[in-house]
């Protein structure tokens, strides 16, 4: 029982990390001016842990959702080799 519960502890660090790294990216190091206000929300980890799909809100209109939606997919590349 403290295995798995040693375990859960590690995977909710390791997604809170992820969470907090990709949001300072996000609103420092990501110089694209199509990314506009967004947040990150969740992080939900795969199981074996190697991979993750990270969900984000974009505050604005649906142009601006668009916009800083294609600007982090452009981004995407960047972001992967920094987090690892």
């Amino acid at each position: 029982m403290p295995e798995q519960r040693a375990k859960a502890h590690h995977r909710n660090r390791v997604i809170g990390t992820l969470r907090d790294e990709i949001a300072i990216m996000i609103e420092g190091e990501l110089s694209d001016p199509r990314i506009g206000l967004c947040h990150v929300t969740e992080v939900v980890l795969a199981p074996g842990g190697k991979s993750a799909r990270v969900f984000i809100s974009v505050d604005g209109d649906e142009a601006t959702e668009l916009s800083t939606r294609e600007g982090l997919m452009a981004a995407r590349a960047y972001i992967r080799s920094e987090v690892r």
